[in-house]
């Protein structure tokens, strides 16, 4: 069972309006699984704000100029950065912007945030469902992917033992409470760290180390 919902992380800027970054991945996944049955499979499916303000009309001609801006600048410093030892690095951020440029011609368009809200939605679906087929052999886990990549795994009864007197109120929903206290620890976190450093997190380094919490 999938739950559809948005993510931020640090204030909306200018900046901001670029995704598919360990900064700002496109979606995050977080999920768990009680058993090898993937009817025991629950996720969370959050995109970022940034798209969704992409959906809104509008608003959306002018997130979509400014992810163009973003797009083109980002564009011209990787080309230039091709000639480097980290080729393959610089190749993968091309062609993120170049996805950021496509996303925001779209999004300056009066009138196409249904065709983003279809076209994330299927991706969404589609990177859930490859997570669940690389679990499908495992038990007792929660996990937090990035854009379809698993980048943490959780024992899940470490946070039913943590968390038993939230999810006792939940009689024939642990799994539902679990799913919902891993996203608002993990989105809680974030935005504390947020706060706090009064910058973006990088969220690939920073998810696995909730493995300390869970």
């Amino acid at each position: 069972m999938a739950h559809i919902g948005t993510y931020h992380n640090k204030s909306l800027d200018f900046e901001n309006f670029y995704t598919g970054t360990r900064f700002q991945p496109d979606d995050i996944q977080i999920f768990v699984k009680s058993g090898k049955d993937n009817k025991r499979f629950h996720c969370y499916e959050l995109n970022s704000i940034a798209n969704w303000m992409g959906f809104l009309p509008v608003v959306s001609i002018f997130t979509g100029m400014i992810r163009i801006n973003n797009a083109v600048k980002t564009i011209f410093h990787e080309l230039s950065q091709l000639k480097t030892k980290e080729k393959e690095a610089h190749q993968a951020e091309l062609w993120n912007a170049f996805k950021n440029l496509f996303r925001g011609i779209v999004e300056v368009i009066p009138l196409t945030g249904i065709t983003l809200v279809i076209f994330d939605c299927v991706r969404m679906s589609i990177r859930t469902g490859r997570i669940a087929k690389t679990i499908e052999n495992t038990e007792d886990i929660a996990g937090i992917a990035i854009d379809g990549k698993i980048i943490g795994i959780f024992s899940l009864e470490k946070i039913k033992t943590l968390f038993s007197e939230i999810i006792k109120k939940y009689p024939g929903q642990a799994d539902e409470a679990c799913l919902e206290v891993v996203k608002l620890g993990c989105l809680g976190l974030i935005e504390k760290k947020v706060k706090k450093e009064d910058s973006a997190v990088d969220l690939v380094i920073f998810f696995p180390i909730l493995n300390k919490l869970f």
